[in-house]
């Protein structure tokens, strides 16, 4: 009966429709405007730990300062601390994001990755 209990307020607490998150990193949350590209994802295990790589395709409407702070406000809700104003760690592992800034990659589409490494 808790169980049920607590799996309703969950679900009340979070609405399905409220986050989405990248299927490559399933506790890193996808930001509303961001397209993720799966087909570039990666995932590696390793002895010394895992590496995930998430990228996603940014909306023109969406500058690298609000997703700075989207993350900033987002990640240390899943155990994330802020160590940089994109670099977090969590226990043994360490996750960057890596922007690049409009037009340095010389390309129409603006990436986001996203790398957890040990």
């Amino acid at each position: 009966m808790k169980l049920f209990i607590f799996s309703i307020l969950m679900v009340l607490a979070f609405p399905a429709s409220a986050q989405s998150f990248f299927t490559s990193l399933p506790d890193v949350p996808l930001m509303s405007g961001l397209t993720e590209m799966e087909g570039e994802a990666l995932s590696f295990d390793k002895p010394g730990g895992r590496i995930l790589v998430g990228v996603a395709l940014v909306d023109d409407s969406i500058s690298n300062e609000e997703l700075q702070s989207y993350y900033q406000r987002s990640l240390p809700q899943f155990g994330w601390r802020s160590v940089g104003p994109y670099e977090y760690v969590r226990g043994d592992e360490s996750l960057e994001i890596f922007i690049p800034e409009d037009g340095a990659n010389n390309t129409e589409k603006r990436l986001v990755e996203i790398t957890i490494s040990p």
